[in-house]
Formats: structure tokens, C-alpha cells, sequence
């Protein structure tokens, strides 16, 4: 922006305009969590087409992924990898593209977790009724008080559809 000045001098008046500098635009600060131990991930058809990229990202990864799979299974499928001893130090649950999603069922994984580091994805899918609402029970129950955070697929998803395979769910890269 810029503002002028009159300053009087003994014959004439001189104008000064001053220039003032934009400030730089605020930047988000991205938080680094540093992965120790085994990771857990859960999933349905979109983890299976992440594991790839899943897999050299975090080398101690094991994921458990099936197509159609909803949030109902959840809780089963983390009390079984946790009395069996394979339930990772960090968990990652991506299991609202079927639906499913509820308030009890987060709760109920987040029982199980037992304190684990849980990032929980929301769901990209333009044409499913229930993702908003699911996506929004996610980012309520998912508490850092408990250990979770969200990580946000929607959104980032939506600003970049040239990923995705025809159906806008599944990514091609």
C-alpha cells in the first residue's frame, strides 16, 4: 500500500510517497513425526493402491487392505493384530470410502490403540453420500488427546483430480 505526505516548504508544496513493504504470505508449519517402531496400517481399495507408496515411505510397515472393506471391521481387525502382538507403535486407518464411520467405531479402535500414535485418513469420494458426514465424525473424534490426528485426503485429493482413475476414488499414480 501506499500513503503521500504534503510537506510545506517556503514556495511550493512537495508530495512524498511512501512505499510500504508487503509482508511475506504466513506459512503453515509442517510437523514432522518421527516413526519409531512397526506401523499398522488399515485400509480398503485406496490403501491397497497407496501400499506401494506406503511401502518406501515407512520400510516397517504392515498393511492390512481389502476392497469394499468399511469402518465396521475396525475395531476387530486391530483387537486381532493386537492380541496376536502385531499391532504397530504407530497405526494408520484409512476406512471411510464404504462407510460405515461413526462416532462408537472410532472410539472403540482408539480403545484398542491403547495410547498408539493413530493417523486417521478421511475419504475422497465425490459421489458417496456419506463421506462429508463420516469425514467430519473423523476429524471430531479423532482427538490429540487421545493420540490421533487427521490426516486430510479429501482435501488435498480435491485439489488435484488428474490422479485419479475415472471413478475419482482411485488414484492412477
Amino acid at each position: 500500500s501506499s500513503s503521500s505526505v504534503a510537506s510545506p516548504t517556503s514556495s511550493s508544496v512537495t508530495t512524498t510517497t511512501v512505499r510500504h513493504r508487503a509482508r511475506p504470505p504466513r506459512t503453515r508449519r509442517l510437523t514432522v513425526h518421527v516413526v519409531n517402531g512397526p506401523v499398522t496400517a488399515i485400509g480398503d481399495s485406496v490403501m491397497i493402491g497407496a501400499a506401494p507408496a506406503l511401502g518406501r515411505t515407512l520400510p516397517a510397515v504392515m498393511i492390512d487392505a481389502a476392497v469394499d472393506r468399511s469402518a465396521l471391521p475396525g475395531p476387530e481387525i486391530l483387537l486381532a493384530l493386537a492380541r496376536s502382538g502385531r499391532l504397530g507403535a504407530s497405526i494408520v486407518i484409512e476406512l471411510g470410502t464404504n462407510g460405515g464411520v461413526s462416532a462408537s467405531v472410532i472410539g472403540q479402535m482408539l480403545d484398542i490403540a491403547a495410547g498408539r500414535r493413530v493417523v486417521m485418513v478421511t475419504s475422497h469420494c465425490g459421489y458417496c453420500s456419506w463421506t462429508a458426514e463420516g469425514n467430519s465424525v473423523m476429524r471430531a473424534a479423532c482427538i490429540r488427546k487421545r493420540n490421533c490426528i487427521v490426516a486430510d485426503w479429501d482435501t488435498l485429493a480435491g485439489a488435484h483430480p488428474a490422479w485419479f482413475a475415472q471413478d475419482g476414488v482411485h488414484m492412477t499414480v
